[in-house]
């Protein structure tokens, strides 16, 4: 549902989706868990579109840390994300 409102440029009613997605799957699958993490991600994505670029990067330079430990830094979405800070 959060991809369908984010593709219709709905980003508060898809930041609210997400963050009881993201609560959801803290509680049931751990902070670290991958879908979490990207959970995690799209909610920072969502304050970079909306150009609140401080909020973004409080959410995404904690994500990028934590992809980049549970899952390496070989990881191809990890290197992708290596991309984007540049």
């Amino acid at each position: 549902m959060a991809v369908v409102m984010i593709s219709l440029e709905r980003y508060t009613e898809a930041l609210a989706v997400l963050k009881k997605v993201y609560a959801g799957r803290k509680q049931l699958l751990g902070e670290d868990d991958p879908d979490t993490l990207d959970t995690n991600y799209e909610m920072g994505d969502i304050h970079f579109i909306e150009k609140r670029y401080q909020e973004a990067v409080k959410i995404l330079q904690p994500v990028f840390r934590s992809r980049k430990r549970v899952l390496g830094k070989h990881d191809t979405e990890t290197l992708d994300w290596l991309v984007v800070q540049v």
